[in-house]
């Protein structure tokens, strides 16, 4: 008894989901839970991922909760979530939101290759280090970065230069 009535409250849960996205003329929009429309058939694209949705017109991307209500306004190219952090592309640079949109690290890195609670950063060719709250460890002043446990070396023509990670 326990499996048809779970069954059917999942397909109920996510009928419910499915329609909240409409679509019209190849554009879509959204209706509220009393299927009152909250965002008109005007976006290339809205993909909910649990309590947002990824909304994307005219090239430029936001995000939407259930609502319909914009958390993050369409101002970014792409973002790109990794749990509660997204890496957000803007004007060709990358930065970092939280899920609230609060900017964490402003868009002005041309790259963030991350490894964990920190990332390598390029800015004006040049290497650095930043963490996950974007706190910036060591500044964009190098050639190469070298990663040795707690020890991160700057190194740029002859010269190194130490940084620690707490």
């Amino acid at each position: 008894m326990k499996t048809p009535l779970l069954f059917s409250l999942l397909l109920l849960c996510s009928s419910m989901f499915a329609q909240r996205v409409i679509e019209k003329d190849g554009r879509f929009g959204m209706l509220d839970q009393n299927g009152e429309m909250v965002l008109c058939p005007e976006y290339e694209s809205i993909e909910f991922n649990g309590s947002f949705g990824t909304i994307q017109k005219d090239s430029k991307v936001g995000i939407v909760g259930l609502d319909g209500e914009f958390i993050i306004p369409l101002i970014y190219e792409s973002i790109e979530w990794n749990g509660s952090f997204g890496t957000t592309k803007k004007s060709g640079k990358v930065g970092m939101i939280a899920l609230d949109g609060e900017v964490i690290i402003p868009n002005i890195y041309e790259s963030i290759d991350w490894n964990g609670s920190f990332g390598i950063s390029k800015k004006d060719d040049m290497l650095g280090l930043v963490m996950l709250d974007g706190e910036i460890v060591v500044p964009n002043e190098f050639d190469e970065i070298e990663l040795t446990g707690d020890i991160i070396i700057g190194i740029r023509d002859d010269i190194k230069k130490e940084f620690f990670l707490n």
